[in-house]
């Protein structure tokens, strides 16, 4: 039997809307509140999904995070960019809650589901780009959503209520953002224990192939390719991908061309790889929840000698119905730590500030931008 219940909660189930009730919620610029209703989303209509995060607090490329009302992620599901020249940056899909009806777990709820028809529309002209620039969720996203002040306290209640955030860490992070701050703003290098030093960052190619083993290097191996905004040619580390450090992964696919957040332009790049499960927490972003697969420089990473290749997962595998758990969970490393990686040594008065930031036992759950090649 359906449910209508809102506002929707991590683990609850959902059934996507078809086609043509979707379509009904559309404005004449093919998005709900900014947000667009992409081609890609077409062939999880009438699927049903566990509700992995709401999207209250999601990131915004060079705006931190920001506020989307009433959506949310949906465990598994991911823009394959085909309808959008194949941009290969497997962005996490954002529901609205109006397109989505809760469910319940029960045979009788499987057993309707089943016999429902997904109704496909004759024709419907999907708004993909224009000119050499591409209109997606991700070139929307800043529309979409409201600007979230960090003295807004709403926000930090719902993401410690959700599990997406803790006190003890959004204390840490402000800490040490406020002192690269400060640092930068006398002229100093902001110092971040994630950023390196360098002007012209070095490039390295592996070519690795999906399926093969790899590790990821130690943090003092990795900034000593970053520049003192925590980039190798433009692409950034994030202080998320700290807590990768030391493991071992495998590769999920190879990244050649990405849709820009900021320029929603494509752009080519090189000697990029993306990893199994290792996505991104928000810890150090306020609690974002886009949960974004990291884009790893092959110079971050080294292949495990003799190690047997596998296939890889397929992100675009059929969605996971009624009681899947989200691909996302499958070997992910937990929390904000270090485990086993020896932190480099920082000077600065605050790392002993960071390593309170990256203990798990305080975790409760879970310019202009340069051109990247």
């Amino acid at each position: 039997m359906e449910i209508m219940m809102n506002p929707l909660q991590p683990g609850d189930l959902v059934r996507v809307n078809n086609e043509t009730e979707i379509l009904a919620t559309l404005g004449n610029d093919g998005t709900l509140e900014k947000l667009p209703f992409m081609p890609e989303m077409r062939k999880y209509c009438g699927k049903v999904f566990r509700v992995y995060r709401r999207a209250d607090t999601s990131c915004v490329d060079t705006h931190g995070a920001r506020w989307i009302n009433r959506a949310v992620y949906l465990g598994g599901t991911r823009c394959d960019g085909m309808e959008h020249d194949g941009c290969q940056k497997l962005c996490p899909i954002i529901w609205k809650e109006a397109w989505l009806t809760k469910v319940d777990g029960s045979e009788e709820s499987r057993v309707f589901l089943r016999k429902q028809e997904v109704i496909i529309p004759a024709s419907y002209k999907y708004k993909t780009r224009s000119g050499d620039t591409y209109f997606c969720q991700s070139t929307e996203l800043l529309k979409a959503t409201r600007v979230l002040p960090w003295w807004y306290f709403h926000q930090y209640t719902k993401n410690m209520l959700t599990g997406q955030q803790s006190l003890g860490k959004l204390f840490g992070e402000f800490f040490v953002r406020t002192i690269a701050k400060i640092r930068t703003s006398i002229g100093m290098n902001p110092g971040l224990p994630w950023s390196g030093t360098l002007r012209k960052t070095p490039v390295e190619s592996l070519t690795l192939q999906p399926g093969e083993l790899v590790e990821v290097k130690n943090l003092d191996e990795i900034r000593a390719t970053l520049d003192i905004n925590g980039k190798n040619r433009g692409l950034e580390f994030a202080p998320e991908m700290m807590q990768f450090c030391g493991r071992r992964f495998y590769v999920m696919s190879r990244v050649g061309r990405i849709i820009m957040e900021t320029t929603a332009k494509m752009l080519n790049i090189s000697d990029t790889v993306i990893l199994e499960a290792a996505t991104c927490d928000g810890c150090f972003h306020r609690g974002c929840a886009r949960n974004h697969l990291f884009h790893w420089r092959e110079i971050w990473l080294k292949r495990v000698p003799q190690a047997e290749m596998i296939t890889p997962v397929d992100p675009f595998a059929d969605p996971f119905l009624l009681g899947a758990e989200p691909i996302e969970s499958l070997g992910k490393a937990e929390n904000c730590a270090l485990d086993g990686v020896e932190v480099p040594n920082i000077p600065d008065p605050y790392i002993k500030r960071l390593e309170s930031l990256l203990d798990p036992g305080s975790r409760k759950g879970k310019h202009r931008e340069p051109s990247v090649n």
